[in-house]
C-alpha cells in the first residue's frame, strides 16, 4: 500500500509573512530614510558628506543669485588638439592617501610648495617637446614608481604621471587656504593689468608723458585690485596686505621707465607668487632646492632642452629641513 506523505504547512504563515513584509519595507518617509542612512553610516563619513553637501549648495545659490550659470570643473584629462598639440584640462585631486597623511582644518588647504600648474605646464611642453620618446618614458616612470593607473591609452599614462607628481607629500604642507586662494588669483590678475598697460602705453606713445601716465595707470588698476572679490574673507584679506606692499613699490619706482617696473613684476613679483615656501623654521635646505627645481621647471616649460623625468626625481626627494 502506497503511503501518502503529508506536507506539514506552518502553523503561523500569517505572522511569516507579516514579518518578511516588515524586514522588507522601506522607510515611510524622509525622516525615516534619514534615520537608516545615519545608522548605517560612519559619524565621520556623515559629517564630511553633508559638509560637501551644504558647500555645494552655497556655491549654487551664490551663482544662482549672479544669474550665471553653475560651473562644473573639468575632470582632469590630457588631451590633443586639432594640430596633434596634447593640452590638459581640469587638475589632478589629491588620493585619500595623502588626505589622510596630511589633514586640514576647517579653512586651510593643503598647499603646493611649487606650484602644481608649473608642474602641469612644465610637462605639457616637455610631452610636445618629446613626442617620439614620451610614452616609453612615461611607461619607466609609472614602472620604477609602482604606480598603479587604469586605462592604458597615452593620455590615460600622462594622467597617472601627474597625479603622481601632484601627490608628492614633500611638496605640500598645510596652512591658511585664504592666502592660497589669494596667491593662486593674483598672478593672474596682476598679468591683465600688464596687458592693459601695454596696450595704454602703444595707444598713448605720441604723448610726451606716457611713461609717467602709464605708471600711473598701472597703480590705478593695482590699487583696484582691492575692491575685487576673492571667493573668501580670508583670501581678500591676504589679497589686500599683498597689494598695500605693491603700491609703494610702484610709487618708489615711478621716476623710471614703465619698462623697468613691467620687467620687475614679470621676472620677480609674478614668480615670487607662484612659490609657496614653507614657512616652518629650519627649511632652508628645502627652500634653496625649490628655488633651483622651479629655476628648472620654467626652462622646460620655455622649451630649454631640460629632462623632465631627471628633475622630478629632485622633486620626489625634496630635502624636509
Amino acid at each position: 500500500m502506497t503511503q501518502t506523505r503529508s506536507r506539514s504547512k506552518p502553523k503561523n504563515l500569517a505572522n511569516q509573512r507579516k514579518t518578511r513584509t516588515r524586514s522588507r519595507a522601506k522607510p515611510k518617509n524622509l525622516a525615516n530614510q534619514q534615520k537608516a542612512r545615519r545608522r548605517a553610516t560612519p559619524k565621520n563619513q556623515l559629517v564630511h558628506t553633508t559638509k560637501k553637501v551644504v558647500v555645494k549648495k552655497a556655491r549654487k545659490a551664490l551663482w544662482k543669485k549672479k544669474g550665471r550659470n553653475i560651473p562644473r570643473q573639468k575632470p582632469f584629462a590630457f588631451q590633443k588638439d586639432s594640430r596633434g598639440i596634447w593640452y590638459y584640462e581640469g587638475r589632478a585631486a589629491f588620493t585619500q592617501r595623502t588626505r589622510t597623511d596630511i589633514p586640514v582644518k576647517i579653512g586651510d588647504h593643503r598647499r603646493h610648495i611649487i606650484p602644481s600648474h608649473l608642474l602641469l605646464d612644465a610637462f605639457t611642453a616637455y610631452i610636445n617637446d618629446n613626442p617620439k620618446t614620451i610614452e616609453s618614458e612615461a611607461d619607466t616612470f609609472i614602472h620604477q614608481k609602482g604606480i598603479i593607473h587604469r586605462g592604458k591609452t597615452l593620455a590615460d599614462k600622462l594622467r597617472a604621471v601627474s597625479t603622481y607628481l601632484q601627490n608628492n607629500k614633500k611638496n605640500l604642507f598645510p596652512e591658511s587656504g585664504g592666502e592660497n586662494i589669494a596667491i593662486g588669483f593674483l598672478p593672474k590678475d596682476l598679468g591683465n593689468i600688464l596687458t592693459h598697460c601695454d596696450n595704454y602705453f602703444k595707444a598713448n606713445k605720441h604723448i610726451a608723458t606716457v611713461n609717467d601716465d602709464t605708471i600711473s595707470e598701472m597703480k590705478t588698476k593695482v590699487g583696484a585690485l582691492k575692491q575685487k572679490r576673492y571667493p573668501t574673507q580670508d583670501a581678500n584679506d591676504a589679497k589686500k596686505e599683498i597689494i598695500d606692499v605693491l603700491l609703494p613699490m610702484i610709487d618708489e619706482m615711478s621716476g623710471d621707465d614703465y619698462e623697468d617696473i613691467k620687467s620687475l613684476f614679470l621676472d620677480s613679483i609674478i614668480p615670487s607668487m607662484e612659490l609657496d615656501l614653507n614657512k616652518s623654521e629650519d627649511m632652508k635646505n628645502q627652500n634653496e632646492k625649490v628655488i633651483e627645481i622651479m629655476g628648472d621647471l620654467y626652462k622646460v616649460e620655455n622649451h630649454g632642452g631640460l629632462d623632465f623625468f631627471d628633475i622630478m626625481e629632485e622633486f620626489l626627494d625634496l630635502p624636509q629641513d
